[in-house]
C-alpha cells in the first residue's frame, strides 16, 4: 500500500518482477523528478486506485523527469479511486511502453507539455480529464479507446486532443475534445 504525504519525496522502483502498487490516499510531490518512477525495463506494473481514495502525484518546474508519473515498461491503471496528476515540468503521465486505463478517475489538471505521453495507449474504462499545455494524449504508436470517458481541454496553439503516429481505433466510449488554440486539432 502506498499512503501518506510528502512534499519532498518520491517512489523509485526498479524490479524484474511484476509490480502492483495499491494507492491509498497518497500525496507525493517531488521537486527533483517523477513522484513515482517505475524503472524496470521488462516489468509489468499495475497501479490500483483503492475505492474512496484520492491520490495526488506532482513533480515541479525544477524537475529533471519526463512526467509526474513515469514508467519504463507497460503500466495498467485500475480501481475505482481517484488519481490527480500535475506535471509542472513536462508531461503528466509518461510511459516508454504501453499505458492501459482499465478503470478509475484520473485528473491531469496541469501538464506543461502532453497530459499523457506514451508509446501505446489503450483505454478500456475509467474517467479521464486532461488540461495540458501540449497534446491531450500523445501515442507514438497506437491509440485505442474501447470504453470509458476521455475529456481534453487544451487552449495552446498547434496542439492535438488525441494524437498517434500509428493507428487510432475508437470502438466505444465518450470522448470530448475541446482545443481552441491556433492550428489546433
Amino acid at each position: 500500500h502506498i499512503l501518506g504525504a510528502t512534499n519532498n519525496g518520491s517512489l523509485n522502483l526498479t524490479s524484474s518482477q511484476p509490480v502492483r502498487l495499491i494507492m491509498s490516499h497518497a500525496t507525493i510531490t517531488n521537486p527533483k523528478g517523477a513522484a513515482i518512477s517505475l524503472n524496470g525495463k521488462t516489468t509489468v506494473a499495475e497501479m490500483f486506485l483503492s475505492a474512496g481514495t484520492v491520490n495526488t502525484l506532482n513533480d515541479a518546474s525544477t524537475s529533471s523527469g519526463n512526467g509526474a508519473l513515469y514508467a519504463k515498461a507497460n503500466l495498467t491503471i485500475t480501481g475505482t479511486g481517484t488519481l490527480n496528476v500535475n506535471g509542472y515540468k513536462k508531461h503528466g503521465i509518461a510511459v516508454d511502453a504501453g499505458l492501459t486505463i482499465a478503470s478509475g478517475i484520473i485528473n491531469i489538471a496541469q501538464a506543461a507539455s502532453d497530459g499523457i505521453h506514451v508509446d501505446d495507449y489503450t483505454q478500456n474504462g475509467g474517467t479521464i480529464t486532461i488540461v495540458p499545455v501540449g497534446d491531450g494524449v500523445d501515442a507514438g504508436n497506437t491509440l485505442t479507446i474501447n470504453g470509458g470517458d476521455l475529456s481534453v481541454n487544451a487552449a495552446s496553439n498547434d496542439v492535438k486532443g488525441i494524437k498517434s503516429d500509428g493507428n487510432v481505433t475508437i470502438n466505444d466510449g465518450i470522448i470530448s475534445l475541446n482545443v481552441s488554440g491556433n492550428q489546433s486539432k
